[in-house]
């Protein structure tokens, strides 16, 4: 209304209001246009036709799945593309003092490149988000989580961290937003923190559905819509809890561009830095997973750090704002990297962001919810006997002459010699 008005004001205003109200104007327009160029760069505002035409163009190679005693690399088994990466971690892996010593030891094997079925190269799937800027964001919410958050896996290599809604403990299952914090944030800070993981994934969530294929998106929302699980939202409990949109913020040239009415993410994520882990397959309550690796600074081909889908023999090459689609019921893993074991800021650096989600979570929930309705009737059958003995208390006959009053009714007269009380007519 300011800017609109500023025009009115005529040869009343001074020079200094007329210049700050066109410097507000100016940054005005400024941020405007941030904020369209970035929705459109990101592709953010692709119509479903430009959806399905960017992904008709897409490469498309057949492969047959590997029969069960054929998987490569195989499972149970840390990935190292030379002896050199293997012999560190060999020791760390095998003779080091373990995390969980009821966890099976996955010994490192040296890879044999001859029984890969096929490689995707490292120029082949990179620019994903294609803006260094938003790149830079992510990183700086990745250091910060790796800072900040307890990692989960301990036998593997790396740091991995859960953002978003968790199931708790083993020993105390509990639906609620992760509670890894492993260091004291100021006041207001933790929420801010987990307001901005939640955007990167409400991002990365949004870009996924202006990429990926139909079939694949479906099957999120079908998981989702059949689970009617809360989306990643820190502020959950303030509005609708089951409400799957919302607004996030995204950096972009040092500027905050705020993105309304937007899908949120899935339920839960994780984040990594030179994270690694043996050949496994997992149990998820959905059948895709999705992984960006954001950079992959001072790697080379042969420093690791690669992705392998076992069930058809493919290695896919490490490469910085890379997108891996996978179904995590197959055997897959992430090869050693060539870092040292016992270095917390290794010289070389991976770090991304992975849309996983624990078997246990939907389970936990639908928990949290029945005991939520359990309470609520609880709540609702004591206030119900409050007001009924609240009630026979206002009723009961005195043994004297009294006075009984009503708030904002006029007084009521009884006494001994009167009839039985009864509520006035």
């Amino acid at each position: 209304m300011l800017l609109s008005n500023s025009a009115q004001l005529g040869g009343g205003a001074s020079d200094g209001l007329r210049r700050a109200l066109a410097d507000c104007k100016k940054v005005c327009k400024h941020k405007h246009n941030i904020h369209h160029d970035a929705v459109r760069q990101l592709g953010l505002d692709w119509s479903p036709e430009k959806v399905e035409s960017w992904n008709s163009k897409l490469p498309t190679l057949h492969l047959q799945k590997l029969q069960r005693n054929k998987l490569y690399p195989p499972p149970g088994q840390f990935i190292c593309k030379d002896q050199e990466i293997c012999d560190p971690w060999h020791h760390w892996i095998m003779e080091a003092k373990q995390a969980d010593k009821w966890l099976k030891c996955c010994e490192p094997l040296l890879l044999d490149e001859a029984k890969l079925v096929h490689t995707v190269a490292a120029h082949e799937d990179t620019n994903f988000y294609g803006d260094l800027d938003i790149l830079g964001w992510l990183e700086g919410i990745v250091n910060e989580a790796v800072k900040s958050c307890r990692n989960i896996w301990k036998e593997d290599a790396g740091h991995l961290s859960i953002a978003g809604f968790s199931a708790g403990a083993r020993s105390k299952p509990e639906f609620h937003w992760a509670q890894n914090l492993i260091r004291k944030l100021a006041e207001g800070t933790a929420l801010q923190f987990q307001q901005l993981q939640a955007s990167a994934f409400a991002l990365f969530w949004n870009m996924l559905e202006k990429r990926l294929p139909k079939e694949i998106c479906n099957e999120w929302r079908g998981w989702i819509s059949r689970e009617v699980m809360p989306a990643m939202n820190p502020l959950w409990k303030s509005g609708d809890p089951i409400s799957s949109r919302g607004s996030y913020e995204i950096r972009v040239l040092d500027e905050t561009v705020a993105i309304h009415d937007a899908q949120l993410a899935l339920p839960s994520g994780v984040m990594v830095q030179n994270y690694a882990r043996a050949i496994h397959f997992k149990r998820q309550p959905h059948k895709w997973s999705a992984s960006h690796t954001i950079n992959h600074e001072g790697f080379s081909d042969k420093d690791g750090g690669h992705f392998y889908i076992s069930a058809y023999g493919i290695h896919i090459k490490a490469a910085p704002d890379t997108l891996v689609i996978w179904q995590p019921a197959l055997y897959h893993g992430t090869s050693l990297q060539r870092c040292d074991p016992n270095r917390p800021n290794p010289e070389f650096l991976q770090q991304g962001l992975s849309f996983v989600t624990s078997p246990q979570l939907p389970g936990i929930w639908k928990h949290y919810l029945e005991k939520l309705e359990k309470l609520e009737a609880e709540a609702a059958a004591g206030a119900s006997r409050a007001a009924e003995e609240a009630a026979t208390d206002l009723f009961e006959c005195p043994d004297g002459p009294n006075d009984i009053y009503f708030e904002d009714e006029p007084a009521l007269q009884f006494s001994s010699h009167s009839a039985p009380c009864s509520a006035p007519a």
